[in-house]
């Protein structure tokens, strides 16, 4: 099976593609010719996810990718299987997803073997929902090295479609480790906290070795202020065998947005860390809270609630520390952070008999 993380996966919102796409082809690329703007094939149909191309035909496309000198893209039209999305020009076909990549393999997401069975489709699906089944069916099918390359994670993006969120709910119970991964990491983006417990728990495991990548992006993104996720977050970042440069970072990141009472014991250990960053975090952590700046669980964009805790004609109490021991974001320089944690630990020994005890 080809195996490559395509733009489409990375960089493009799969959902929106399908949906702005006048057709979405399973089928093989072939007789590559080489242009300024990218690479000119053929396009064979093995089956239509959506549109009106026949199965059988033979489409003229063109993949636009990022100039490279270097490369000769034609090289690698070898007739692998993809699932295309297309957009109709003037006499051919676009593929969609390329542009920011000079590889032709990132003009479509590989699928491994064409000729197996099509996944069913319910009636009424969306054309992003019937792009994921193909893509879940070859997921399944797919050696498990060759799953971590296939951007799942990504490729469903923030999708609140009901058929997705089945599909990667069954992964995240799958018996194949990649698989399992990339469904607790969506679990864990869509602020599932026995999602986080299980993906602390791979990550110093089964998955330790391999640092998938979709971890630290969603722990990052992860937002429920419940309890028990705050407690997970809190020992990813103190748990000594989670290496300082995986995970703790975005766990802490997460304790920052989050601030609240629960996360605000783990805060005041984080200004202990070696790492500067994550002293960072919690500088701008504690700042949050006792701004009261409301978390995003609780519903305004990360933008608003910012400016409605720090605006000056919008705040509705004045802060209970000095504004110059406020910070968010990174230290100025070392003078700066050694008086804003020096503060901060202070306020925190004043104060922690008004927080529940950290829990480690």
């Amino acid at each position: 099976m080809a195996a490559a993380l395509p733009p489409l996966a990375a960089v493009v919102n799969l959902e929106q593609l399908a949906a702005e796409a006048d057709a979405i082809v399973v089928g093989r690329a072939s007789h590559g010719v080489d242009l300024p703007e990218g690479v000119r094939f053929n396009l064979r149909v093995v089956r239509t996810v959506h549109g009106k191309t026949a199965p059988g035909a033979l489409l003229d496309v063109v993949a636009r990718l990022r100039p490279d000198p270097r490369l000769t893209p034609s090289k690698d039209v070898n007739g692998e299987c993809g699932l295309f999305l297309l957009k109709r020009t003037t006499g051919r076909w676009e593929a969609f997803g390329a542009g920011n990549s000079p590889f032709f393999r990132d003009a479509s997401i590989a699928l491994g073997d064409c000729e197996a069975a099509a996944p069913a489709q319910a009636e009424g699906q969306s054309n992003f929902e019937k792009s994921f089944e193909e893509i879940a069916l070859a997921a399944r099918r797919a050696p498990a090295d060759a799953v971590a390359f296939m951007g799942l994670f990504d490729l469903a993006g923030l999708s609140d479609s009901p058929r997705l969120a089945d599909i990667m709910k069954e992964f995240a119970q799958s018996d194949t480790l990649p698989l399992r991964v990339e469904g607790v990491a969506w679990s864990v983006r869509h602020g599932d906290p026995g999602a986080l417990a299980e993906l602390a728990r791979l990550a110093k495991g089964a998955a330790k070795s391999s640092r998938p990548a979709c971890f630290l992006s969603a722990v990052s993104e992860y937002v429920n202020t419940d309890r028990t996720g705050v407690l997970v977050l809190g020992r990813i970042v103190l748990d000594p065998e989670i290496p300082r440069d995986y995970l703790k970072r975005n766990a802490a990141h997460a304790l920052r947005i989050i601030h609240t009472p629960d996360a605000v014991p783990f805060l005041a250990e984080m200004l202990n860390s070696p790492d500067v960053d994550i002293r960072a975090e919690a500088v701008s952590g504690l700042t949050e809270h006792v701004a009261r700046v409301r978390p995003v669980a609780d519903g305004p964009t990360r933008r608003e609630a910012l400016d409605e805790a720090f605006n000056p004609g919008r705040r509705k109490k004045p802060f209970s520390v000095p504004g110059e021991y406020l910070r968010t974001g990174p230290f100025q320089d070392t003078d700066s952070e050694d008086r804003l944690v020096t503060y901060w630990r202070g306020w925190w020994q004043a104060h922690k008999a008004e927080f529940p005890a950290l829990t480690p």
